[in-house]
Formats: structure tokens, C-alpha cells, sequence
């Protein structure tokens, strides 16, 4: 699953769909989606997924374990009428999304890159969380001082990835002491090491070119998977599944990353 991302470009529009992620197949999808499975309790939970898209994680989870119970917000309407799980629009990053009620857990994934100001975000998740209540994050981490994304940035622009995917560049450093300030951190581990940066920055580098874009957003398997595959696709696929089995074996290594998995428990 990913965030909702607003707007209507050339004619289509930036969704990344609601289709569930399969967790058997090895992709970056269902390396986020699942290291959160995994951790999440199997009891009758309340989940709130904060930047819930078209409720492709929600979705996920519903297949996973039907007894959660299932809570959605983002900043624009999902596209199907039909949700299976209560949807609420969040119209800023300042007004409370729920006065009388609080969940088990809230899960964000690739969403914080996207928010105007990190710590409002934390601070209103903090508030929508029971006190024993737990958040788990996946942000991406494109501003190291050495990696592939400035390589790029250096000769295409400093805001060619706030233009092609509009991402906030931060530190792995930078991101763990924004969560700090309101969280404890249980778990912490690292994804996206040398290939998948390679490939990621590669590819959203290349999204300045229209075609390119296009592709991403109305043909690509992973998440189109109704779309026919093409040779793109199949090459995509491939080079998702080696970037997953890098990540699970590199988990623990911070060096070359650029995205952190996050288990966090609230500061009283």
C-alpha cells in the first residue's frame, strides 16, 4: 500500500489502488505491508491507517485477519463508493480527526514524506492513539548526504523528486529524532539499501520524462495488476523481488538505506 497522492495529470489520475498486496510474492509493497503484519496483535484490534489512499493496506488486513476492525483517513476521497472499512477525510493537518474515539493501533506508509509539517502529523496521531496503543511507520529517507538521490538531484534539479513522486528529502537521522520527540521506538529496522535506492531514485529520475510518469501510473503490475504485463512490468517485478530479499537480509543495517520501518509506543 501506498499514500494517495492528489491530483489529475495529462489525463489520468495518481492512484495507487485498492487491489490488496499479495504477501507471498516478493515486492517492496509486501515487504512494508507485511513487516506490519507480522507485528500486529490477532486479537479484535482497531486499525487506523493515517494517508489510507484507496485502501490497498486496509484491504490487505481485512484478508489477513477479518475480526480487525478497520478505520481509514487521507486528504482526498477513495475513487470506489463501495469501501469495506469506515473512510473519514482529513481536511488538515491541524483539525482533530476524531473527538471521541481512539485505536489500538495507527499505521502511516509512504504517507509523512507527503505531509507539509512532520511533527503536526505525529502529534494528531498521537492524540487518535490509546495509551497503550502502537504506530507503525514506513517513511522514506532520500535525504543522506551521500546516495543516488543527490547524485540525481545534482544534475537534474534539487526538487526533481518533490516533482516526480512529491517527496520531502529527510535523514534517517533527522526522521528517528522527529519520532522520538513523541514516541518511544520499540523496533527500528532499514530498507531500500544500495539496489533498491539505485533503482527507486533511478526510476522516479526517469519520471520527469511524461511517458515514463504515464506508465507508472496507468500500466505498471504493481499496481495495476489487471493490466496486461509487458517486458516493463516483468522488469519491474524482477528487480522489486531482489530489492525485497536485500532489505529482509540487510534489516538491521542502517548503511546505504533510504527508508525506515518504525514500531513505536507513545510517550506519557
Amino acid at each position: 500500500m501506498e499514500v494517495e497522492v492528489v491530483g489529475n495529470f495529462s489525463g489520468y489520475e495518481k492512484r495507487w489502488g485498492e487491489g490488496a498486496v499479495d504477501l507471498s510474492v516478493p515486492s517492496l509493497p509486501s515487504l512494508k505491508v507485511g513487516w506490519i503484519a507480522e507485528r500486529l496483535p490477532q486479537d479484535k484490534i482497531s486499525i487506523l491507517d493515517y494517508g489510507c489512499g484507496e485502501g490497498k493496506l486496509l484491504n490487505t488486513l481485512a484478508l489477513q485477519q477479518p475480526q480487525y476492525k478497520l478505520f481509514g483517513t487521507d486528504i482526498q476521497p477513495p475513487k470506489s463508493s463501495r469501501l469495506a472499512f469506515p473512510f473519514f477525510l482529513k481536511k488538515s493537518d491541524t483539525e482533530p480527526l476524531f473527538e471521541n474515539q481512539k485505536f489500538d493501533v495507527v499505521v502511516s506508509v509512504d504517507v509523512l514524506e507527503h505531509v507539509d509539517f512532520i511533527p503536526t502529523s505525529l502529534q494528531q496521531i498521537k492524540k487518535q492513539l490509546k495509551d497503550d496503543g502502537s504506530l507503525f511507520l514506513f517513511i522514506p529517507a532520500e535525504g543522506q548526504s551521500i546516495s543516488f538521490y543527490n547524485i540525481f538531484r545534482f544534475f537534474l534539479g534539487k526538487d526533481l523528486y518533490k516533482k516526480t513522486k512529491d517527496h520531502t528529502p529527510y535523514s534517517r537521522k533527522k526522521l528517528i529524532q522527529l519520532i522520538q520527540t513523541e514516541y518511544q521506538i520499540v523496533e527500528l529496522n532499514y530498507a531500500y539499501h544500495i539496489f533498491g535506492s539505485l533503482m527507486d531514485s533511478t526510476f522516479f529520475a526517469a519520471c520527469a520524462i511524461p511517458a515514463v510518469e504515464k506508465w507508472w501510473w496507468t500500466k505498471n503490475s504493481i499496481y495495476r495488476p489487471d493490466e496486461k504485463k509487458g517486458l516493463a512490468s516483468r522488469v519491474l517485478e524482477l528487480a522489486n523481488a531482489f530489492c525485497f530479499w536485500e532489505s529482509k537480509f540487510l534489516r538491521k543495517v542502517a548503511f546505504g538505506s533510504s527508508g525506515i520501518l518504525v514500531h513505536a509506543k507513545k510517550k506519557h
